[in-house]
């Protein structure tokens, strides 16, 4: 069997995420509240490099945050969110990049 390959979040946070998250609210973490935890962080980071005023230069400016599940790129009213790449082969994880 070939390997597979494929983008994702970074397992090993999201991982250390699900146990605080469980020991603090004794339920699972669904998808949206893993990503509500780096936009909030996000957006307070765009805050501080922004004097705290809420505009449209918050996301005009070419920056990067790093947050649990991955990086952000901000340019130019657009935010990327780059993925770890992982493989799987013999039932294992690898993480490429």
């Amino acid at each position: 069997m070939h390997p597979i390959y494929f983008p994702s979040i970074n397992k090993d946070n999201f991982e250390i995420f699900q146990k605080e998250y469980i020991q603090n609210f004794k339920t699972t973490p669904n998808q949206i509240s893993f990503l509500s935890y780096d936009l909030i962080g996000l957006v307070y980071y765009l805050l501080i490099n922004n004097d705290f005023k809420a505009n449209e230069n918050l996301f005009n400016k070419k920056n990067k945050f790093k947050g649990k599940i991955g990086i952000f790129e901000i340019n130019r009213k657009t935010i990327t969110h780059q993925l770890n790449f992982y493989e799987i082969q013999e039932k294992n994880f690898k993480e490429i990049f």
